[in-house]
């Protein structure tokens, strides 16, 4: 929000002047939107909402109204798809991509091809695992949650001690499906669609990143959610097709 209140003030938007460094004007705002005081309370509505109250959505950055964490999708693609695709908006925990990107794993930070999409959709169910197990992600080494890992194995063994009832790893992986797929059913009863699986302008605009230029191409981010939905067993549109809402929440059939 403070760094969307800078861009705002420079562009002339906002009637304050901020800066970037600007430690005592920002930590007095910060304490402006807490209270709703001033500027404070049109703030305190958040980034979307401030937007388009002042006429400024050109300069927001946010995915279906929640605003990204550090982890820029121009230099680590994987993010492009997290932001893009995550039920709550622009959560970097959506699929924790960047912990696939950073090290360079499945095709690299660069990359946003077929092998890495793959990747993001076993990261998301991990995610989605972890958050009903109120598990940390900074652990998701400990349970071995990276493609190729045990990660449903060692869950299962975990839930099997804790509740006393038989677990398999497939279970669990069955699961995490069911999860991702009623958080879509619900955000598309929402009226989410591919025009809210994207990225703010802001993010589209090419910058230079250890001397070399670094962008989203939009064909390759198209490109990366229908092959994304298709894996998904979503049609064009992102919505999930009868076949895989029956397959895995018939309870929602009929």
């Amino acid at each position: 929000m403070l760094a969307f209140a800078i861009a705002a003030s420079k562009s002339g938007k906002l009637p304050t002047s901020l800066d970037w460094g600007d430690g005592e004007a920002l930590a007095k705002l910060t304490e402006d939107i807490a209270f709703r005081r001033g500027i404070g309370n049109l703030l305190a509505e958040g980034v979307k909402r401030t937007a388009e109250q002042m006429g400024a959505v050109d300069i927001a950055v946010h995915v279906k109204g929640l605003e990204p964490a550090g982890y820029d999708p121009r230099v680590l693609k994987g993010m492009a798809l997290n932001y893009a695709i995550g039920y709550r908006g622009a959560d970097h925990l959506a699929t924790m991509a960047y912990a696939l990107d950073i090290p360079g794993k499945f095709g690299g930070a660069d990359y946003l091809g077929p092998e890495k999409i793959e990747a993001i959709i076993h990261m998301e169910n991990v995610a989605a695992v972890m958050d009903s197990l109120v598990l940390c992600k900074f652990g998701r080494d400990a349970y071995d949650a990276y493609p190729g890992g045990r990660f449903y194995d060692v869950t299962a063994q975990l839930l099997t001690w804790v509740t006393g009832e038989e677990w398999k790893g497939a279970d669990v992986k069955e699961v995490a499906e069911r999860i991702v797929l009623l958080n879509r059913i619900l955000n598309v009863k929402m009226g989410v669609d591919p025009r809210q699986d994207d990225l703010p302008a802001s993010l589209k605009k090419p910058l230079v990143f250890e001397g070399k230029v670094k962008k989203i191409d939009e064909k390759e981010l198209k490109e990366a959610l229908r092959h994304y939905y298709t894996l998904r067993g979503w049609d064009e549109r992102g919505v999930p097709t009868g076949d895989i809402v029956k397959r895995l929440l018939p309870e929602l059939v009929g």
